[in-house]
């Protein structure tokens, strides 16, 4: 898989993600923060790891919800 398309699945991610915990209003200007700080494949990682953590409270706050 190219890093582009890599990327662009990750970037898609990342907005699916914070549509479940940001206000409409704020989810541009925080992705948009986002994307500029992908200037290193280190950086990337780190984002990639940041929004597993937050993706494994979402599922256990999730699953809290419906019991």
């Amino acid at each position: 898989m190219s890093n582009k398309k890599n990327r662009d699945e990750f970037n898609r991610e990342i907005v699916e993600t914070l549509q479940k915990i940001v206000h409409p209003k704020r989810l541009n200007r925080i992705y948009d923060r986002v994307i500029s700080y992908q200037k290193t494949q280190q950086q990337l990682d780190h984002q990639k790891y940041v929004l597993g953590v937050i993706q494994e409270y979402i599922k256990e706050i999730d699953g809290l919800l419906q019991e």
